[in-house]
C-alpha cells in the first residue's frame, strides 16, 4: 500500500513478508531466521518525514532500518 497522509500503515503482516518487500528480494533468497517469522504477525503505523511525498519504494530503506532495529535483523 501506498503511504497516505505521511503515515505508513501495515497490519497482520509476518515479519518474512516485509523482508521481502523491504529488499526486494523473491522468498527463496531468504535463508534462515526464527521458525515464527511465517506466523507470529505484526503491525506497522509509522510517521514519515514531514512533506513526504514519495512512493512506496522511497519507503522501503525506512522500512529496513526499522527491522534492523527492532528485530535485529541482520543481513549478507
Amino acid at each position: 500500500m501506498p503511504p497516505m497522509g505521511g503515515r505508513f500503515s501495515a497490519t497482520n503482516v509476518p515479519l518474512r513478508l516485509f523482508i521481502r518487500a523491504a529488499w526486494g528480494m523473491p522468498d527463496f533468497r531468504i535463508i534462515g531466521g526464527p521458525p515464527w517469522q511465517l506466523s507470529q504477525r505484526f503491525d506497522i503505523s509509522a510517521k514519515l518525514e514531514d512533506g513526504f511525498a514519495g512512493t512506496i519504494a522511497e519507503v522501503y530503506p525506512m522500512l529496513q532500518t526499522l527491522l534492523v532495529d527492532r528485530f535485529k535483523l541482520k543481513t549478507h
